[in-house]
């Protein structure tokens, strides 16, 4: 199981918060890949949006636990929604 690593976002620069932006979309992206090969998640999850991880228990291995399930869905739902906020719009990976 690997997790998101986020720190807050700071106010600064268009440049700054692009890179941010850049940085949580990034973060994502790879603890999707690699909760996918390590067989934690199915390889149709999504990672935000609606039907997102945070919304879709249905999205893990079933061998995973409850607790890492809700820890998972806690973690990407809150980059999710930092990635939101820092980039401006609800973004769909």
């Amino acid at each position: 199981m690997t997790s998101l690593a986020l720190g807050s976002a700071c106010g600064g620069s268009v440049a700054d918060d692009s890179a941010r932006c850049d940085d949580v979309r990034q973060q994502i992206l790879i603890a999707l890949e690699t909760n996918i090969e390590n067989g934690v998640l199915l390889p149709t999850a999504i990672p935000c949006g609606a039907d997102g991880i945070a919304n879709r228990p249905d999205y893990f291995d079933p061998r995973v636990s409850a607790e890492n399930v809700a820890y998972l869905q806690g973690a990407f739902g809150d980059a999710c929604d930092e990635l939101a906020s820092t980039c401006g719009y609800d973004v769909e990976l």
